[in-house]
């Protein structure tokens, strides 16, 4: 399965969040909500990776390269395409779809054009140990296609 395939796979096996079992106390009000999230953590290593709660996440060091598999899951959260990310990162679409499937790892500067386009766009990424994400913040008012440059 691709990795793509299997990104949304993922998303629709995801259990969907219900208000119903909360107290009405806690419960917001329809239509309150200001921001929703979106997180995609890759655990690396052979041992069963630790709860997240034990794990410290940094936002990633400005040089630091993206690997392909964040960089296809910071697009899946953003919702945009790799022409979308073409266009915006000058980079193009082939050097994209082969380092978002693990078949070639661009030059430094290439994989740091997609990570600023990416930045812009609304993408936060962080590290830890053993641990690399993407993080991306949605506000209600912004459920729209990321501004281009």
């Amino acid at each position: 399965m691709s990795d793509s395939k299997a990104l949304k796979a993922s998303r629709k096996a995801l259990p969907t969040a219900t208000l119903s079992g909360l107290t009405p106390d806690i419960r917001p009000a329809q239509g309150d909500w200001t921001y929703s999230s979106g997180i995609r953590i890759f655990h690396f290593g052979d041992g069963h990776p630790p709860p997240l709660t034990a794990t410290g996440f940094l936002p990633m060091p400005p040089d630091r390269q993206l690997a392909g598999c964040v960089c296809q899951a910071a697009r899946a959260l953003l919702d945009v395409t790799q022409a979308w990310l073409w266009k915006n990162a000058q980079v193009s679409r082939k050097t994209i779809n082969d380092f978002e499937n693990g078949y070639a790892h661009p030059k430094a500067a290439l994989n740091l054009r997609m990570r600023r386009a990416l930045e812009r766009a609304g993408a936060q990424f962080v590290y830890g140990e053993n641990v690399v994400g993407v993080i991306v913040y949605r506000s209600k008012a912004g459920l729209r296609e990321p501004v281009s440059l």
